[in-house]
């Protein structure tokens, strides 16, 4: 029985195929000296903290207490409902969304005819545009 090979055979009136190099893999190259047990170079204290973010520090001003005993998320809280009282639509709907959240959106879609050439709608639209200002 023949051997079986993974050679291909050219076909009649073609050149038969080139072998392909492949990609060695690189060296593993190391950047500057590596680190040794303690080593005075290593920062052990780790990267410096960037700063307390802006949720921290409005959260630590809204729970300071006021004079008359509020707190002051409270005071803001009620002059966001006396707002509402007389009127204001957007006091009126963030009142709203933070309660009883965000109205989910539906997107209704009624598809029929041809699909659209997208291509052929960009390439309508360079054209009218070229025509009108000599350029995009």
């Amino acid at each position: 029985m023949p051997e079986k090979t993974n050679k291909r055979k050219a076909e009649p009136g073609k050149a038969p195929a080139k072998k392909t190099a492949t990609a060695k893999p690189k060296a593993k190259t190391t950047r500057g000296k590596p680190f040794k047990k303690d080593d005075p170079r290593i920062n052990r204290e780790g990267r410096p903290k960037k700063g307390e973010a802006l949720t921290d520090i409005l959260n630590t001003v809204l729970d300071e207490v006021d004079s008359s005993g509020k707190m002051r998320r409270e005071i803001i809280a009620e002059k966001i409902v006396e707002l509402a009282e007389k009127g204001d639509i957007i006091a009126l709907k963030y009142i709203f969304d933070r309660t009883d959240g965000k109205p989910i959106e539906t997107i209704k879609a009624d598809v029929k005819g041809d699909i659209i050439n997208v291509d052929g709608v960009v390439k309508k639209l360079e054209d009218m545009l070229l025509n009108d200002h000599g350029r995009i």
